[in-house]
């Protein structure tokens, strides 16, 4: 089971994978850009992001990263109508 730490560590690689590739399932090897995000962050890295998915982590999952940045994006714009009133 991951500690604290290594479950936001392998958050903030997740994140990173989908904001930049905007693919799901990192740690399947079957693309070009899923093997250079694996060797760019290390077997450690690689490593964790497995952990969580093995033990289901709603962050390793594309569409529940979409939707947690629809939301935000909803907050933010919710956020600037109320400073324009």
């Amino acid at each position: 089971m991951l500690n604290p730490a290594d479950t936001a560590r392998a958050k903030r690689l997740y994140d990173a994978f989908f904001a930049t590739h905007k693919q799901s399932n990192p740690t399947d090897l079957n693309t070009e850009a899923k093997y250079e995000h694996a060797f760019d962050i290390g077997f450690e890295g690689y490593v964790l992001m497995q952990q969580a998915r093995k033990e289901s982590h709603n962050f390793t999952r594309y569409e529940i990263w979409v939707q947690e940045q629809n939301r935000i994006a909803a907050e933010a714009h919710a956020a600037s109508r109320k400073q324009l009133v």
